[in-house]
């Protein structure tokens, strides 16, 4: 509610899913789609630190079949 994704509290959803690295490394293929600014730090952390269990997307990086897309805002704290 506070970041604008939903008009109200009971709109909010009441489950999620978090995904382990073995679940990651499952499928035959990966599409990491990442809008909107917020997930800016998120993205350079993913792409700049180690591969550690501390940043777990960045898993992704040592598979061919994973792809990654950003945006202008989710690419922001990127080097170019």
């Amino acid at each position: 509610v506070g970041e604008g994704h939903f008009k109200s509290l009971s709109e909010v959803p009441t489950h999620a899913i978090t995904l382990t690295i073995p679940a990651l490394l499952a499928p035959k293929t990966i599409l990491c789609i990442v809008p909107e600014k917020r997930k800016a730090e998120a993205v350079r952390s993913c792409l700049n630190e180690p591969v550690s269990e501390k940043t777990p997307g960045s898993i992704l990086r040592t598979l061919k079949h994973a792809s990654l897309y950003l945006d202008s805002e989710s690419s922001a704290s990127l080097e170019t």
